[in-house]
């Protein structure tokens, strides 16, 4: 397949919009060059505020994650979803499951159903949760999420894996830290600068 679409999650959301122009730049990295190849069709939440359309984006599909019904016509035709859809700081603590969990399984059914052919889940390290006794945490220990952010997106790495055991659809889960840079949400940013003027900023530069 000489050009195959993908669909990405999550826009016009920071890290989508981050990820999209990044694949629009000077090639310097492997995973660049490997999805360099791809037209994208996003997926963008039912009211969510309009942005200066990406180069690279084929095509833009409006869907909630929350229902099933609405993922069908955005799979249709695609290679990869990357699944950067989530959310951190809900209304209510049940917002959390229906968006990290539940909305995780819909869109992971609707990509077995149309045989997608490899589902990349961001995830988070909040659900693998915290070292315990000052000894790093490993890939094989079991998870501990301590919060219900945390808990969410390990319930969603569950369902992916149940909804795609037996099928044609690949897996994987990426469990990153903090995200930042442009676009970086202000509230995020605030938390950074807090921070640095605890541990300095030459600590935090060792993180960047």
């Amino acid at each position: 397949m000489l050009h195959p679409l993908g669909l990405i999650t999550g826009y016009p959301g920071w890290l989508a919009r981050r990820f999209l122009v990044r694949l629009q730049e000077a090639t310097t990295a492997a995973w660049q060059q490997e999805l360099s190849r791809y037209r994208w069709r996003v997926l963008m939440a039912p009211g969510a505020e309009p942005v200066p359309r990406i180069p690279g984006i084929a095509d833009v599909q409006v869907g909630d994650v929350r229902h099933h019904s609405l993922l069908d016509r955005a799979m249709q035709g695609v290679d990869l979803v990357l699944h950067a859809a989530g959310l951190i700081h809900p209304r209510r603590i049940g917002e959390l499951y229906s968006v990290n969990r539940d909305g995780t399984a819909h869109l992971a059914a609707a990509a077995v159903q149309t045989r997608v052919r490899r589902f990349a889940l961001v995830s988070s390290n909040a659900a693998a949760g915290f070292a315990r006794d000052a000894a790093p945490l490993r890939e094989s220990d079991e998870p501990r999420p301590e919060s219900h952010y945390g808990r969410s997106k390990y319930q969603g790495e569950q369902a992916l894996w149940r909804v795609l055991a037996g099928s044609a659809t690949q897996g994987v889960v990426l469990r990153p830290t903090t995200f930042y840079g442009p676009h970086f949400p202000r509230r995020q940013l605030k938390a950074w600068r807090r921070a640095e003027a605890v541990l300095g900023s030459s600590a935090m530069a060792a993180t960047r």
